[in-house]
């Protein structure tokens, strides 16, 4: 199977853990539509070059700002279709660009993929212009979506309140690497 994933956090190899595992111990092959760089109010974090996953570089359109920005239009389409995936697996705010760009590059290239998105929206948005404009390009892109991922409960019984019929599963995401986090002696400390 061929799983595309899309999210700038996977930018550093520690976040891409989950998928590292999933094409080391079943039969997947996964590839990374990343940028190069993701400049943030507080922070830029650079692409770290990845031992086991595939990792496509793409320039993108207003960096640094998630909901709004989105990849060069005919590289993201020429990388959909070379790659011809069975999943395509975003990471981004349900009424993002991105995912608006990704569903208008599916229909195009590669029809037959499903497309999961994994949300942190757990919360009605305010009843602002800006919010409505965000709830149209929402409306139509979860149209197109096949699964959603939300982060908690909170976020499933909102989407389900919006009309959303299709599958949504709760996958929390706030865990920690028991190899990594153990107790240690830091009484040298003191």
């Amino acid at each position: 199977m061929k799983l595309v994933v899309v999210w700038q956090t996977y930018l550093k190899e520690i976040n891409r853990d989950k998928y590292n595992i999933l094409q080391k111990e079943n039969n997947y092959a996964v590839t990374l539509l990343i940028m190069k760089c993701w400049h943030d109010t507080l922070f830029t974090a650079w692409l770290e070059e990845s031992n086991i996953l595939n990792v496509e570089q793409l320039p993108i359109v207003a960096n640094g700002i998630e909901p709004l920005y989105f990849f060069s239009p005919r590289k993201c389409i020429k990388a959909l279709k070379r790659i011809q995936p069975d999943v395509i697996q975003i990471d981004n705010p349900t009424w993002s660009l991105v995912l608006l760009q990704l569903i208008i590059a599916k229909l195009l290239v590669c029809k037959k993929a499903k497309l999961v998105v994994f949300t942190w929206l757990n919360m009605p948005y305010p009843k602002t212009l800006k919010f409505g404009l965000y709830r149209v390009i929402e409306t139509f892109n979860m149209f197109f979506v096949d699964t959603l991922i939300c982060w908690n409960n909170d976020g499933k019984r909102l989407f389900e309140g919006r009309w959303y019929e299709k599958p949504i599963h709760v996958l929390p995401q706030l865990g920690v690497d028991p190899k990594f986090f153990v107790k240690k002696d830091v009484s040298y400390i003191r």
